[in-house]
């Protein structure tokens, strides 16, 4: 179930993201998705797993589970996305690991909101 993250980093990021245009339209050339979008359930699940307080665990552990099964990675683990600022999950790491938390704690508060969704 990724819709309520998909729903609150789009209400979190898209609006001030750089491949939008400020309204929280994707403006992103034609042949190219954003990579939040793309990689939803990989990220939600390895956040979701995730038992650190570290903000470098969390892009450690991204890095390795997410960004790996992208094609702007290398072999050597540089990415050419990131060295451009073409990647989403990148730029805004912080406000990712932020919302994907505060949906997980919501859902611990409130086990029942989960009932019919």
């Amino acid at each position: 179930m990724v819709t309520p993250y998909w729903e609150l980093l789009q209400a979190r990021i898209c609006h001030r993201c750089l491949d939008g245009d400020g309204k929280g339209n994707c403006r992103l050339p034609a042949g190219e998705e954003c990579a939040l979008k793309v990689f939803l359930p990989e990220i939600v699940g390895t956040i979701t797993r995730m038992k650190s307080g570290s903000y470098h665990a969390y892009v450690n552990a991204l890095r390795n589970q997410v960004c790996a099964h992208c094609d702007g990675q290398r072999e050597d683990g540089t990415c050419s996305k990131r060295e451009t600022l073409e990647c989403a999950l990148d730029r805004y790491y912080p406000l990712v690991i932020e919302v994907i938390e505060s949906v997980r704690a919501d859902a611990q508060l409130y086990p029942s909101s989960k009932k019919g969704s």
